[in-house]
C-alpha cells in the first residue's frame, strides 16, 4: 500500500505490517465472522449534559452526537457502521461531530459509509477531524467522500454554528501524532472555544493553555481488549493515551473549569473484537452555562441501550 495519505511517523516496519494485513484479511473475512460470532454487535448510547458559555442563558439546548474510531474496513463489519447510522437517526442530534479514524488500512473503506451518513442531516451541521489512520491512508480521498455525506473536515479550523446558536464555537484540531496540530489557526486568535474536536487526548498538549467547555476525542478505543472494569492492556501511541483512555475527565489551567470526553470508539483495529470496551455513541445535551443541572444527569454518564432523548430534553427544559 505505501503512505498514501500526508500522515508522518509512517515506518517501513508499518508499511509491511499493513500490506500484510491487506492481503490476509482481504474484503474483510475476519469483520463478518466477528459479527456472526457476536462480537460486534453491542453499541451502546451514552448520555451527558455539558454547559457551554456560547449558549446564553434561556436560550435553547442543542442535542449533539459525537462518535468515533469507525475504522471502517476488514475489521469492522459494515452491519455494525449501519447500525450506528441507524441509531444516529432515532436519536435526531442537531449536531454531529465526529473524531477521526474513519477508516483502517485503505482510504476506499470510507465511501460506504459516507453513503449511508448521508441519512444523518443535523440541522446544525456535521463536522470531523482526520485520526492517524485516516492521514496514513488518503485523508484527500476521505474528506471528499465526507463532503459528498454533508460533513465538514476542520482541519486546525474553526467556526460558529448557524443561527441561531452563531454564539457557539467549535475547532478541529489535526492529530497530534501523525498530522501539523495548530491550535493558534484553529481557535482564529481566541483565548477561548466553546467545543473542541480532536483525535487523541494528546491533543490536549497542543492548546497551550487556551480555554474551553468540551473537547471531543477518541483513538485510544480505551483499550479496545481491557480488564474486567475497563483497564487498558495497551494503549496506542501518545503521552495522554493512558491517562485519558475513556470517559469523562475534568482538565483545564488558569483556573477555568473544563470537560475532556474519550469515547471508546466503534470499529476495530488490528483485531476484530473488543473486550471491557463497548462501542458507543455520545449523545450530549448543550446546555446555557448557568442553567442548573439535575445532579442525576450530570453524573449519570448514562450507558445504555435506550434512546431517550424526549426524557433528557424534558429534564433540561424543566431547569
Amino acid at each position: 500500500m505505501g503512505l498514501e495519505g500526508r500522515g508522518s511517523n509512517y515506518s517501513r516496519l508499518k508499511e509491511l505490517v499493513e500490506n500484510t494485513m491487506i492481503t490476509v484479511y482481504g474484503e474483510g473475512w475476519p469483520a463478518k465472522a466477528a459479527r456472526a460470532l457476536g462480537f460486534q454487535r453491542e453499541v451502546i448510547v451514552r448520555e451527558h449534559v455539558a454547559p457551554i458559555r456560547g449558549l446564553p442563558a434561556g436560550s435553547d439546548s442543542i442535542r449533539m452526537a459525537f462518535i468515533s474510531d469507525l475504522h471502517a474496513g476488514p475489521t469492522t463489519c459494515p452491519k455494525l457502521l449501519l447500525q450506528v447510522v441507524d441509531m444516529l437517526k432515532k436519536l435526531q442530534p442537531d449536531l454531529l461531530l465526529i473524531g477521526g479514524d474513519l477508516v483502517f488500512l485503505e482510504a476506499r473503506h470510507v465511501d460506504f459509509f459516507a453513503e449511508a451518513l448521508t441519512e444523518v442531516r443535523p440541522r446544525l451541521g456535521s463536522f470531523a477531524v482526520p485520526g492517524n489512520h485516516d492521514l496514513w491512508a488518503d485523508d484527500r480521498h476521505i474528506e471528499k467522500a465526507m463532503a459528498k455525506a454533508g460533513v465538514r473536515m476542520l482541519v486546525n479550523a474553526g467556526c460558529q454554528l448557524p443561527s441561531p446558536f452563531a454564539g457557539v464555537s467549535l475547532c478541529g484540531l489535526d492529530d497530534w501524532y501523525t498530522g501539523t496540530p495548530d491550535a493558534e489557526r484553529a481557535f482564529d486568535g481566541r483565548e477561548h472555544v466553546d467545543i473542541v474536536l480532536m483525535h487523541q487526548p494528546s491533543n490536549l498538549l497542543d492548546l497551550h493553555g487556551r480555554s474551553f467547555d468540551l473537547a471531543l476525542c477518541g483513538h485510544v478505543h480505551g483499550g479496545q481488549i481491557a480488564l474486567p472494569g475497563g483497564w487498558p492492556l495497551i494503549v496506542p501511541a501518545g503521552p495522554l493515551s493512558r491517562k485519558y483512555n475513556r470517559g469523562f475527565y475534568t482538565v483545564g489551567e488558569n483556573g477555568h473549569s473544563s470537560t475532556l470526553f474519550v469515547s471508546t470508539g466503534i470499529g476495530c483495529v488490528g483485531v476484530p473484537f473488543r473486550l471491557f470496551a463497548p462501542a458507543e455513541i455520545l449523545f450530549c445535551t448543550l446546555v446555557p452555562a448557568r442553567t442548573r443541572l439535575q445532579p442525576k444527569i450530570v453524573a449519570a454518564e448514562t450507558t445504555t441501550t435506550a434512546v431517550n432523548r424526549d426524557q433528557i430534553a424534558a429534564t433540561v427544559a424543566g431547569n
